[in-house]
This record gives structure tokens, sequence and C-alpha cells, in this order.
């Protein structure tokens, strides 16, 4: 089964901070780079995101330029990926709406993986107050990220 997410989504967001869009510095805080699913975009949204946090607001050759700085440019597609992106882009009307939805499927991914995680944890064996423990934490962590206080998808079984 797929990981729950939406390429479309993930492509609108990347393509209005390739294009430089005014739009981006409402969604900065609110999407975090491993809440990408496709890893290249997880690339991308990190060194936008570094731009802003430098001042800085990117477009199609400040991105590329940061990228290649970093040596990161063709694990993104290189220059012509970033041109065809962002020639894919059309409008910011909707870009709140995906970022949430990127968010969501970042959120139930990491909802998955615990599930898993805890699951294997239960066939284990142990202190069934340890695994409740567990649970909690994750369902807490999950929580949080739900409710924004946390970013990303890290880890939900860590202590």
């Amino acid at each position: 089964m797929l990981s729950p997410h939406s390429i479309s989504a993930e492509r609108a967001i990347i393509a209005a901070a390739v294009r430089g869009s005014q739009a981006i510095p409402a969604i900065l805080a609110s999407v975090d780079p491993l809440d990408f699913y496709i890893p290249r975009h997880q690339v991308l949204w990190s060194c936008a995101r570094n731009l802003a946090g430098s001042g800085l607001r990117g477009d199609v050759l400040v991105i590329s330029e940061e990228l290649r700085r970093q040596g990161r440019l063709e694990e993104v597609g290189g220059d012509d990926w970033l041109m065809e992106v962002a020639d894919e882009y059309v409008s910011d009307i909707g870009l709140q709406g995906y970022a949430k939805i990127v968010r969501d499927h970042s959120i139930s991914r990491s909802a998955i993986t615990f599930a898993g995680k805890l699951a294997a944890e239960a066939k284990e064996g142990g202190s069934s107050i340890d695994l409740v423990q567990t649970a909690w934490r994750g369902i807490s962590r999950l929580t949080d990220m739900a409710a924004g206080r946390t970013a990303g998808s890290g880890s939900i079984m860590a202590a």
C-alpha cells in the first residue's frame, strides 16, 4: 500500500517557491521539509526555508545557485527540472490549502509508522505499562503535530 501523499500539492508548493511567490512566507513555518513525501521536494523546500531564514526570497535562479553551492542541484533533478516545475505553477490562491494537504498526509504517514512500530512492540511482549506509556507518548506527539506545535514527521516512538 502506498503511503498517503499528494504529488500535486507538493509540486504546487515547490513551484511557488521556485517562482519566488510572495505567498511562500505564509506557509514557511507550517510545512517542514520532512512533511514532503518526495525526497527532492524535501531538499528543495529545505533550501527555500534556509534562504528565507537568511532574509532572501528564492526564485528559480537563487534556488538553483544555492542548491549548486550545496552540491545538491542534481539531486533535485537539475536546472531543467526546476524550470519544468516553475512552468507548471499557475496561482497562489490554493497555496495554504496545499500546505495543509501536505502536512495532513505527513501526519497520516507518521501515524501509520507509529501504529506499525507499536504493534511490533506489543508482539514482542513486555510490560503492558511500558506499552501503554509508549502509546500515550506517541499519541501525544501526533496530537502536537496535528495542532502545529511540532514540525516535521520525525520519530514518534522516540522517548
